[in-house]
C-alpha cells in the first residue's frame, strides 16, 4: 500500500549496493555503522568509503574504510 514502510526491502547506497545490518549512508553521502558495545552502548562508527576499493570523495581526509572499521570495532567488542 502507498506510504507503508516495508521492512523486508534490501536498503542501498547511493551507488546500488547492498547495505548490510547496522550499515546507513548520510544525505551528505558518508557511511555509518551502528553497533552496541560489550557494555550495553550504543556506539557508531564513520567513514567516507564503504569498501576498501571505493575512492576518496574530493577533499576528503584519506582514511579506513567503514567495512575496515566494523571488522576492527568487533574485535574490540570481543576484548581482541
Amino acid at each position: 500500500m502507498k506510504g507503508e514502510i516495508n521492512l523486508s526491502e534490501v536498503r542501498k547506497d547511493s551507488k546500488g549496493r547492498k547495505l548490510m545490518t547496522g550499515e546507513s549512508q548520510d544525505k551528505d553521502g558518508r557511511y555509518r555503522y551502528k553497533y552496541c558495545d560489550a557494555f550495553g552502548n550504543r556506539k557508531s562508527v564513520y567513514s567516507w568509503r564503504l569498501t576498501e576499493s571505493d575512492s576518496y570523495p574530493k577533499g576528503k581526509r584519506k582514511d579506513i574504510s567503514l567495512r575496515e572499521r566494523k571488522e576492527h570495532s568487533k574485535g574490540i567488542k570481543r576484548g581482541h
